[in-house]
């Protein structure tokens, strides 16, 4: 299992393990986390959302908090053309910010 955050607190070093997450389009189970099968693409409606790089269909994490403990996410697809358009709002975002 891939290590995504490490944290040091009185003397110990924590260390939180990638949650697992399964996309219900094309099956794939993998990890969230660095260099995984999951981009973050940001929040839709107050969840997490992500993007499975395998299939490319649009993710939202609905047991987020539930998640922490049990290190396994559960996901349901973004309707059609959210992905599109937060990558549109993205992408419009950062040409006003630069120079």
């Amino acid at each position: 299992m891939a290590q995504s955050a490490t944290s040091k607190g009185k003397g110990k070093v924590i260390v939180a393990k990638a949650m697992k997450l399964k996309c219900p389009m094309c099956g794939f189970d993998g990890e969230m986390g660095p260099n995984s099968n999951y981009e973050v693409l940001g929040r839709y409606n107050g969840y997490p959302a992500y993007v499975c790089k395998n299939c490319g269909k649009g993710l939202r994490i609905t047991n987020a908090g539930r998640a922490m403990i049990t290190k396994r996410a559960k996901a349901a697809l973004l309707p059609a053309g959210v992905v599109d358009d937060m990558n549109k709002r993205f992408e419009e975002m950062m040409k006003r910010k630069s120079p």
